[in-house]
């Protein structure tokens, strides 16, 4: 916990939200975590960082500017919260990250894998944060009593790269696979991992209306 404080909370700076839409970790909220670092056209900036304007690096566009910036913060003061809503942690390489990264639960992450490419017919999906938990270590942590989170806005949805190699979706509303979706295809990864030989098919990710 203490590593987390240091490598993810030291770089938060209030002020810059301090006329940010308040929401409860209940709400259902994307959007990268204070601390988070951000590839732009000047190198690895922080995201409290960016404005409407920079050129941040894209995994299919490369440089691509900001079209806005929201701001948000959650509370999490009072009775402390199930934790099946804490933040997720991902220690350093779970996503290709080089540090440690802090993720809202409905944060979309995008993966590259066999598996993916197998089942699925494209190597690369996008899953909810939350579907990630035990996966390569990236565990639930329990947050402080306020987490600023920053969504990034561009002319069509992007995904850029967090943290030194993580590929995080910026986009709202519903898209890539559902949280159960998203919990099947990671079974799936971690007997991949673990060097397992098996058979995936689009239905055993998707559920039985892909049969």
């Amino acid at each position: 916990m203490i590593a987390w404080d240091d490598t993810q909370w030291r770089f938060a700076r209030p002020a810059a939200f301090a006329d940010a839409t308040t929401l409860a970790l209940s709400d259902e909220t994307a959007g990268l975590v204070a601390g988070t670092q951000v590839a732009t056209a000047h190198g690895w900036c922080r995201v409290v960082d960016i404005a409407p304007g920079d050129d941040v690096l894209t995994l299919d566009n490369g440089m691509v500017p900001v079209s806005g910036v929201a701001r948000r913060s959650i509370m999490t003061a009072g009775p402390r919260p199930p934790a099946r809503l804490w933040p997720l942690l991902a220690p350093p390489g779970a996503l290709n990250n080089r540090e440690a990264l802090l993720l809202t639960s409905d944060q979309p992450v995008m993966l590259e894998s066999d598996t993916a490419e197998a089942a699925l017919g494209e190597p690369f999906c996008t899953v909810p944060a939350a579907a990630l938990d035990g996966f390569r270590g990236i565990a639930r942590v329990m947050p402080p009593a306020r987490i600023d989170i920053v969504m990034l806005r561009f002319a069509r949805p992007q995904v850029i790269f967090g943290n030194h190699g993580a590929l995080l979706a910026c986009r709202e509303g519903a898209a890539g696979l559902t949280l159960a979706q998203g919990r099947r295809l990671v079974r799936y990864l971690e007997l991949e991992d673990a060097g397992e030989r098996f058979t995936v098919r689009a239905a055993d990710v998707l559920g039985a209306s892909a049969a």
